[in-house]
């Protein structure tokens, strides 16, 4: 895996195009054959299918959303940084 495809998911995830960078990394996981990575992708798929359900419909986002928002970037932040290079 080439560095810059790392660079190119964490500056979709600065944009917060949470959705874009989880399918990647299960395609990415699916390719090599990564079980762990698949199951956090797919655990994380679940949280932003959370937080896209709580920020629809609310005309400003509350502290809960607000919070697994910044758990979602963290958590996505530091599964890009342990892909294999």
């Amino acid at each position: 895996m080439r560095h810059t495809f790392k660079e190119a998911l964490q500056k979709r995830l600065l944009e917060e195009d949470f959705e874009g960078v989880i399918k990647s990394l299960i395609t990415l996981s699916d390719q090599i054959g990564n079980n762990l990575l698949m199951n956090d992708a797919v655990l994380y798929y679940q949280r932003w299918q959370e937080l896209h359900r709580r920020m629809q419909g609310q005309a400003r986002t509350d502290q809960e959303t607000e919070r697994l928002k910044l758990q979602l970037s963290q958590g996505l932040w530091q599964m890009i940084e342990q892909l294999p290079v």
